[in-house]
């Protein structure tokens, strides 16, 4: 009994969102996989690695687009602004079950104009055909992203990217009565609640001024 009562025992843990969350003491440790951070550490962690280059582009790449890491570490440079200006396609991604099918979740996003320019400079310092080389040959791998998350300190996991990107996009534009559920699930990669609607018909001009909106003016 006594053991039963030890494993629910609780800690609990600010979120810089400004919730306080409860993890058993069992997962206490892992905390970095839930851990949701505010607009203003997203910011701050990104200042701290400014001169950082390749760490600082895998991080926004991933929090300003709404990537996993998977998709951040395919990202090539022969897609970035090949198919409309300013825009990035997301070639590989992680599969995912559409019926009875496994179906790879490319498509193509908007580069919010902050990004954009920095990315247009930082991708002529390097010779990979990725546009965040690894050091040798061929693209980065989502470990690597992971210890280059844990090496930098940084509170949580990049596959909490995603989550922020959500965050961010609501939390910005609902107040403003811009905010399409629909949209944002497309540009996520989502599958759209609208069984006639697939992700690939994003709205292009639409997710631009949501990127912009929330991510550009902001930086």
């Amino acid at each position: 009994m006594e053991e039963k009562k030890e494993r629910v025992l609780m800690k609990e843990i600010k979120h810089g969102d400004g919730f306080t969350r409860n993890y058993s003491k069992y997962n206490y440790n892992s905390d970095r996989r839930h851990y949701n951070p505010s607009w203003e550490e997203y910011k701050t962690k990104l200042n701290e690695n400014v001169d950082d280059s390749r760490f600082y582009y895998i991080m926004r790449l991933g929090h300003e687009l709404g990537l996993s890491p998977i998709a951040v570490a395919n990202l090539k440079k022969v897609f970035f602004c090949s198919m409309k200006p300013k825009s990035i396609f997301v070639e590989k991604a992680k599969a995912v079950l559409r019926g009875s099918k496994l179906v790879m979740r490319s498509r193509l996003l908007p580069v919010n104009d902050s990004l954009y320019i920095g990315l247009k400079d930082y991708i002529k310092t390097h010779d990979s055909d990725y546009l965040i080389p690894k050091v040798g040959f061929g693209a980065l791998t989502m470990q690597a992203i992971n210890y280059l998350y844990k090496q930098n300190k940084v509170k949580w996991t990049p596959h909490r990217a995603r989550i922020f990107f959500k965050t961010q996009m609501k939390a910005v534009l609902i107040p403003k009565g811009m905010y399409d559920e629909g949209e944002v699930r497309k540009i996520m990669g989502h599958q759209p609640r609208d069984s006639g609607e697939r992700y690939d018909d994003l709205n292009f001009d639409l997710a631009m001024m949501y990127v912009n909106e929330v991510f550009a003016r902001r930086m």
